[in-house]
């Protein structure tokens, strides 16, 4: 293991936030677990969640992930013409991530007064409150963040499932 691995087991901190790729943060789990420390891990969207949940098995059970878009089984609109586009395949938080990208360019598109840079950031910094299927997003001339939710999720059985608090992982052993 690494040096900063290596630390982080002599220290065992009981909370570990992970801010990296899938397959990185997966061994580093698998990598903990297999030294006997079972601290509580965080991780931001950039992991790709699902990647991780498949790749991390048995040993990313209980690994909270922010999200910056709802759980792919929302019951938003806009969830929903997403799935319905699919047809039968399971879309993940980086295909509606991206699909609510898509969505948001097309309607800034629609009100660009010409072709251009310029004009398409007018056109979305003129947009101010926008409402894409029941999820709510704000620009403006001086925020272009867009999403400034957080929703959270936890790894259970090999899939990311909406986290319902912390109260739920108190059945999971954290070190004294």
């Amino acid at each position: 293991m690494e040096e900063a691995c290596l630390a982080l087991l002599k220290e065992r901190p009981q909370v570990v936030i992970m801010a990296g790729t899938w397959e990185p943060c997966a061994i580093f789990v698998k990598s903990v677990k297999e030294e006997g420390w079972d601290p509580l891990f965080l991780a931001i969207s950039y992991v790709g969640g699902e990647a991780f949940a498949r790749g991390a098995g048995e040993a990313g059970e209980g690994t909270v992930v922010a999200q910056v878009v709802p759980h792919p089984q929302s019951s938003l609109p806009i969830v929903q013409e997403l799935r319905k586009a699919l047809k039968e395949e399971e879309p993940t938080h980086v295909c509606l991530e991206g699909f609510l990208g898509a969505v948001l360019l097309v309607e800034a598109l629609k009100d660009m007064e010409e072709v251009g840079r310029e004009s398409l950031v007018r056109s979305l910094e003129a947009m101010k409150e926008v409402d894409l299927g029941g999820l709510r997003l704000h620009l403006s001339d001086h925020d272009h963040q867009a999403f400034s939710s957080v929703h959270f999720t936890v790894v259970r059985k090999g899939r990311l499932v909406p986290f319902q608090g912390f109260s739920e992982l108190a059945s999971q052993s954290l070190p004294s």
